[in-house]
């Protein structure tokens, strides 16, 4: 193992981990406050007559909301502590596949130099347009979902001060956990991509990358976060973006299919406690992440231009 490789990768590990450590850190906490105030309740009631339109009782609100604002835990943890059906539950996965964690990892989104308001967009409309594809297309079962194994819910505080508590122990959890995991990681992919064997990983992506029309050295990024999640991925962008130029247009399209489908290992061992269809649903995750990624390549194929003349915009 070369200890040159070694160094950057640690030095980068730090690095990304202080960087959005802070982030995790404040976000965690507020979102965990915020969860015992009305806001929530609020937002459910507002949301309950449009839960119609995609198949869902007005209660699926509290685990779409959630899911979006705190991870996607909580939101798999508010599905099995109501009684639904196994088609209303399989679209409840659908969903919260495509859009969760909505809050921290847009912030982190701008970090690396994308609008924040646009990728929490291409989310929550990629995950209404195919849960309401999935309720018009598929009859389902109507019949009562039997959950894999129930959790115990963590105790309700009292009081402010507990609140306080229980979102600072939590924010303390989720920062330490992702340093535990971002620097580890970092320093292995920096050492195998200096011994030349990153490629072996990120073969298999190349196919889609050059479908999007986006370069192919963002292959160690995309293959990143499809494996290990946005928040990892995002800490490569980060590195790579000091390193050298990306092209915007790049950096957009990378972010949208990122942020649709990330974590796949993680996240579908996440989705077993609800003993749904999972193949189905990450065919659908990774299927409708491309087709979103596409149009929107599409949208921002570059115009011909003259050699030399207006070059495209470079972030970096």
């Amino acid at each position: 193992m070369s200890s040159i490789a070694w160094k950057k990768g640690l030095k980068s590990g730090i690095h990304t981990s202080w960087t959005l450590g802070k982030v995790i850190f404040t976000v965690t906490l507020l979102v965990n406050i915020l969860q015992y105030t009305t806001v929530i309740k609020n937002l459910s009631q507002a949301l309950t007559p449009a839960m119609k339109w995609i198949g869902l009782p007005g209660e699926a609100t509290i685990p779409l909301i959630l899911g979006n604002l705190i991870n996607l835990y909580a939101g798999i943890g508010a599905i099995l502590s109501i009684s639904l059906t196994k088609k209303e539950v399989f679209i409840l996965a659908v969903m919260l596949s495509f859009s969760h964690n909505l809050v921290l990892e847009s912030v982190i989104c701008r970090k690396i130099g994308v609008n924040p308001v646009l990728i929490s967009f291409f989310r929550i409309f990629t995950a209404i347009l195919f849960g309401w594809i999935v309720h018009i297309n598929w009859n389902g079962s109507n019949s009562q979902a039997q959950y894999a194994f129930i959790k115990t819910k963590p105790a309700i505080p009292n009081g402010w001060t507990e609140i306080f508590t229980q979102g600072l122990k939590a924010a303390t959890f989720n920062t330490l956990q992702f340093c535990l995991i971002a620097i580890p990681l970092l320093v292995m992919i920096r050492v195998l991509h200096d011994m030349n064997l990153i490629h072996r990983f990120t073969r298999w992506t190349s196919f889609f990358i050059e479908t999007l029309g986006i370069e192919k050295r963002t292959n160690l990024t995309i293959t990143s976060g499809l494996l290990f999640g946005l928040m990892f991925g995002a800490g490569m962008m980060i590195q790579q973006v000091k390193e050298r130029a990306f092209k915007k247009r790049d950096l957009i399209i990378m972010m949208i299919l990122l942020s649709l489908c990330h974590a796949v290992v993680e996240d579908t061992i996440a989705f077993i406690p609800l003993n749904t269809y999972l193949v189905p649903m990450i065919i659908i995750r990774f299927g409708g992440a491309m087709v979103i990624s596409l149009v929107v390549a599409r949208i921002l194929q570059p115009k011909p231009q003259s050699e030399g003349i207006h070059k495209e915009e470079r972030i970096g």
